[in-house]
């Protein structure tokens, strides 16, 4: 882009000779990302004003550490892109939040103490203080919220890179699952059978059990009619 200095912003023009930009900073002062060597332009630092046209759908770039979604800004006349836009500056500066380092950290955490875990963010943050050591504060609070999700995820149904082991345990943490409150409590409500599932209880030794006996359960199957029988 072509720069043309005024006393207050630096004002710069697309090749195609469109203005394009106006800034309270020069350009050659400004950051890089570490990324692509782009110049990146802080909202909280800087006055400036784009007479870029802005895309609706964003796009997604696939790198090394995740995925970044972008907004990408084009020339108003000639429609080439001159910037894109991040959702925040912290992805800006280090890329998606949960990099491969997080979520392996999580996955190796889950198969060495999976017993102590709990679905409580705060107790797995002072857990991973206990069990790892993490350089800064900022890292060990997105490995205990990764974590956190994890386990969400292994009480819903198995979770791909989580040994089986693991997930066995809580299939059959579920299977060994006793209510409270058992159904067949009899103090809270009067259950209604039909007379097959009373033989069946008698069957099975729980003719104790205080059941009523309701006919109508028994035909309240409907019939009904053929595709053929109904059009007619």
């Amino acid at each position: 882009m072509k720069e043309a200095i005024s006393k207050d912003f630096n004002s710069y023009f697309c090749l195609c000779g469109e203005y394009s930009l106006s800034i309270s900073a020069d350009l050659k002062n400004l950051p890089r990302r570490q990324h692509d060597d782009a110049l990146v332009i802080d909202k909280t630092r800087h006055t400036f004003r784009i007479k870029f046209i802005k895309q609706p759908e964003p796009i997604i770039l696939e790198r090394e550490d995740g995925y970044e979604k972008r907004w990408m800004y084009n020339c108003r006349r000639c429609e080439v892109w001159l910037a894109y836009e991040l959702p925040d500056i912290e992805t800006a500066k280090n890329g998606r939040v949960r990099t491969k380092t997080v979520k392996r950290a999580s996955r190796v955490i889950i198969e060495k103490y999976y017993p102590r875990l709990t679905n409580d963010f705060h107790t797995n943050k002072r857990i991973c203080d206990d069990v790892a050591i993490i350089c800064s504060k900022k890292l060990r609070n997105k490995i205990a919220g990764y974590t956190t999700h994890l386990m969400k995820r292994i009480q819903k149904g198995p979770v791909c890179g989580i040994s089986f082991k693991l997930q066995e345990e809580e299939r059959e943490r579920k299977d060994q699952y006793v209510p409270e409150v058992s159904a067949l409590t009899t103090c809270i409500n009067v259950l209604e059978v039909d007379a097959d599932t009373k033989s069946m209880l008698k069957s099975l030794g729980h003719d104790s059990v205080a059941v009523t006996v309701n006919t109508a359960l028994a035909g309240s199957v409907e019939q009904r009619a053929f595709r053929n029988q109904r059009r007619l």
